[in-house]
């Protein structure tokens, strides 16, 4: 029989290894779907119940990717099925 030390500690590996295999994968797609520029001035903060929350680090740029989030969530979802919506919000990239 297991130590249930052990088996705390796989299932937490177990996670952490699918929640950065998947940041990797949500990093590769968005990069993807923008331009280089873009990303350079954007930063995924997270995924939350479907919704995904990027920070933009000024005010225009944030107005012109808010101008172009339904392609831009429309292309991310044809790679990630889970993404539902979207938000922008003005924040520290680097």
């Amino acid at each position: 029989m297991d130590n249930i030390k052990d088996i705390i500690n796989n299932v937490i590996g177990q996670i952490s290894e699918k929640k950065f295999a998947d940041d990797g994968k949500l990093e590769r797609v968005w990069q993807n779907v923008i331009s280089e520029t873009d990303f350079k001035h954007t930063k995924i903060i997270g995924i939350k119940d479907g919704i995904l929350s990027v920070h933009v680090d000024n005010p225009t740029r944030l107005y012109k990717l808010k101008l172009n989030r339904r392609k831009i969530l429309n292309t991310i979802q044809e790679e990630l099925v889970d993404i539902e919506n979207i938000i922008f919000k003005l924040g520290k990239v680097k």
